[in-house]
């Protein structure tokens, strides 16, 4: 018998209906909003967080890029992303806690489905950051946190280590929210 196959984000979207997902079809502003997404993770992942600089941002667009690296507003945009993480409280957490495991992708199995999904960083010190781009929306935080519990209950599955720590970071506002992440989704 073969267990269905699932990723994070379609296992959230059977529990978290919403507008934003209600639909086979992206619109335009999704299409834009999932390409910011990806140019940002890509961006945050590249950066070394124990140097005193953010990464060039019209080499790194040129590198990854090349048909932005002359767009003003994107330049712009990831100038602001860097310069909020730095002002930010997860810059230190980013900084301070040695080598970071990033891009960190899952396999487990819950509720008869093997469900697939990317942690953004796993810190030395077993905290996860992940990266939210976009408004920082209150009755999005459910849907999230129930992310980082899973992936919580992930690492502690392939590791036997509990991450103690959990946090959104919402690249766009710089606001930071903490996830009890103490509790499991899994039962037994």
């Amino acid at each position: 018998k073969v267990t269905p196959h699932v990723s994070v984000s379609a296992w959230l979207d059977a529990r978290f209906a919403s507008e934003e997902h209600a639909h086979d079809t992206f619109s335009v502003s999704q299409q834009m909003a999932l390409a910011r997404g990806t140019l940002v993770h890509r961006y945050l992942e590249l950066w070394d967080f124990s140097k005193e600089k953010a990464p060039e941002v019209n080499a790194f667009l040129s590198r990854e890029y090349p048909q932005f690296r002359e767009d003003v507003e994107w330049i712009e945009y990831l100038g602001g992303v860097a310069k909020a993480l730095r002002a930010s409280e997860i810059y230190g957490v980013l900084n301070d806690e040695g080598p970071l495991r990033r891009e960190l992708p899952l396999l487990v199995s819950l509720e008869g489905r093997w469900i697939s999904g990317t942690i953004d960083v796993l810190t030395h010190a077993n905290t996860i950051v992940d990266y939210k781009t976009g408004a920082y929306r209150a009755e999005s935080l459910g849907r999230y946190e129930m992310q980082l519990t899973l992936y919580a209950d992930a690492v502690e599955r392939l590791s036997g280590n509990r991450p103690s720590n959990a946090l959104l970071y919402f690249v766009d506002s710089g606001q930071v929210h903490r996830v009890d992440v103490s509790g499991s989704l899994f039962s037994g």
